[in-house]
């Protein structure tokens, strides 16, 4: 729906810095509330200025701090920072129809070239082409696959003007007046221009449910749910509820009746709710202490300004209206910055690291898959058909992580720098970067690390040479297979992070970071410290040392260890609890199931380089 993309675009903005705006820009003339390009009667209108609320200073230092997390501002997302204002309506052609709403939005940017971006961008995700025989007075993109009936049309209103809609009939009614004039359109001059504002057609939406649910037998709580919910839709003809932000957060809502009898059911029905909201006070309590744990006063604060908000709600009568109001202090707003940054920093460092976890997952996954087609691990390096060109084990392995297009377009028998190669290592699969990474754009962020007793080695190898399984003595669930780091190794060259007796262990991990995740033999990933102890690192790369590795000083008592590879025969015989980091992967067939593990679907050989 047009409305969803217009969220997700949103939300996309919200980390990006207020600064990309110029407060220039933020001067200009707000323009009022009206019936322009809002198409027939909708069953929901809503208009929008968004930069006027990134300019309230607590949410504009949100937006500065969520910079500092160092990545650059998407396209995407700063064209949508740029809406200078919105209109969006979701509508019914057919009341008898649900299942086909039309949904028009209009964006007006403060430029030519977000709008023209916009255009590119909905252009290549839906397919679109100009409309054959346009008979509008603006250019009109459409899914001209989908002729007579294309599914999205997107219009360009002006310069500045993208329009987007699902609907012949409304995209014609954005070139001409609305000439309905909806009984609620004498509301609009009155209405705060800098807020956000939703009309609800309450009118509409009690002759649909009405229709739809009259044979519909609710129970228990939902009986009382939609009671409440159709009490408000059978006494109230219309509402509009505004979202300002110029000081605080103020919500109001003011619904329309027929008669002041209907608008005293309709508020008595809204202050049975709001008992109801306060008897559930109690039960948000308890989050609190959650909040508090990610970050310190964080849950307190809020409890306390929500307690504040609905205790401070206030529902008004006047004749045939019904309004209400609620408020969310500056001041509050003004601290949420400091507590709620470092909360969304240690979410957001989670979230990029289990990314990583998972690309650590599906590489180990991969060289399982591999090793069961080959009976052997890859090489680091291995050699091409010339028996002398070196490749990187990155590339033997895309077969198994669904890149047979980048695979067929490697060639084996020429250098991994090679023109032709160079082509296939600008673009670096997405399983080989991680979000943390700081490297070159192609460089890759995991590795193996090459030892003469480790699982790889640095020395070259044909397609069939490699680790076999007996062959790693001390156990696939003890030995270290592959690390992230941070290294300026494009992804095909074939170059990992070398072992060197007596000399420092290379720097592992993402910047920042006190942790490096690490795929081991039998496919789990775990994180570990990186302040570990270079003797257990060693000890963890070799593959046949035989030295027995203390678990607990590796991961510290209040970790749970990896435990037995399900397939590793020299594994120890005690079974710990499985790992609560990262379970190992399904198992490849052909691998002794021991604990029950459903096997993975084979991945076919691929052609030999």
């Amino acid at each position: 729906m047009v409305i969803g993309q217009w969220r997700i675009a949103m939300l996309l903005g919200l980390w990006s810095a207020v600064c990309a705006v110029s407060p220039s820009l933020l001067a200009q003339t707000v323009a009022p509330h009206d019936l322009k390009y809002i198409p027939g009667q909708p069953l929901v209108a809503i208009w929008s200025r968004p930069m006027e609320h990134f300019a309230n200073p607590a949410i504009a230092k949100v937006l500065a701090d969520l910079q500092q997390f160092g990545e650059s501002v998407p396209e995407k997302a700063d064209a949508f920072l740029h809406i200078d204002q919105m209109r969006a309506t979701f509508s019914l052609s057919d009341p008898n129809n649900l299942e086909v709403p039309t949904n028009t939005v209009v964006y007006h940017f403060t430029e030519s070239k977000h709008a023209d971006y916009i255009v590119q961008d909905q252009s290549k995700i839906s397919k679109l082409e100009p409309l054959p025989e346009n008979k509008y007075p603006f250019p009109v993109l459409a899914d001209v696959n989908r002729l007579p009936e294309p599914l999205t049309f997107l219009a360009k209103l002006d310069a500045k003007s993208v329009a987007l809609t699902n609907g012949k009939d409304s995209l014609k009614k954005l070139i001409v007046p609305n000439t309905d004039k909806p009984t609620w359109s004498k509301e609009l001059p009155a209405l705060n221009p800098a807020a956000t504002v939703v009309l609800l057609d309450l009118a509409q939406i009690r002759e649909l449910g009405n229709k739809r649910l009259a044979n519909v037998n609710f129970q228990g709580m939902e009986a009382l749910l939609f009671g409440n919910v159709k009490s408000l839709w059978d006494n109230a003809d219309y509402a509009f509820i505004s979202l300002d932000t110029t000081n605080g957060i103020q919500l109001s809502a003011m619904a329309q009746s027929a008669d002041a009898e209907s608008a005293q059911r309709f508020k008595g029905t809204i202050e049975g709710l709001l008992a109801i909201a306060k008897g559930l006070l109690p039960m948000a309590k308890q989050g609190t202490e959650q909040l508090n744990q990610i970050s310190p006063g964080l849950g307190t604060m809020i409890y306390t300004e929500l307690e504040n908000s609905v205790n401070g709600i206030k529902v008004t009568q006047t004749g045939t209206q019904t309004k209400l109001t609620l408020g969310i202090s500056q001041e509050f707003l003004a601290k949420v910055p400091a507590l709620l940054l470092p909360a969304i920093k240690s979410a957001r460092a989670a979230a990029m690291t289990n990314v990583s976890r998972n690309n650590l997952k599906q590489i180990a996954l991969a060289l399982l898959n591999y090793m069961d087609a080959n009976k052997k691990f890859p090489a680091a390096v291995m050699l091409g058909p010339d028996g002398k060109t070196p490749h990187s084990w990155r590339v033997a392995i895309l077969p198994y992580l669904e890149e047979m297009t980048q695979y067929k377009q490697y060639k084996f028998d020429e250098p991994w720098d090679s023109e032709n190669n160079k082509k296939v290592a600008a673009t670096i699969p997405q399983v080989y970067r991680s979000p943390m990474a700081t490297n070159g754009p192609n460089c890759t962020s995991y590795f193996v690390l090459t030892h003469p007793d480790g699982v790889f080695n640095s020395t070259p190898g044909t397609p069939g040479s490699g680790t076999k399984i007996r062959q790693v003595v001390d156990g696939l669930s003890r030995t270290i297979a592959v690390v992230e780091a941070n290294a300026e190794i494009p992804w095909t060259k074939p170059e990992d992070l070398p072992i060197v007796d007596g000399q420092p262990l290379p720097k592992l991990g993402m910047p920042g970071a006190t942790t490096f995740n690490a795929a081991f033999c039998d496919g789990s990933v775990h994180s570990l410290s990186l302040a570990i102890k270079e003797e257990l690192m060693r000890n963890l790369i070799s593959m046949k040392d035989g030295k027995v590795i203390d678990m607990e000083e590796l991961y510290g008592p209040a970790i749970v260890p990896p435990g037995d590879s399900p397939f590793d025969a020299t594994a120890p015989a005690k079974a710990p609890p499985p790992p609560v980091e990262a379970p190992a992967p399904p198992l490849p067939p052909g691998i002794p199931n021991t604990k029950g593990l459903p096997p993975a679907v084979p991945a076919p050989a691929p052609p030999g380089p």
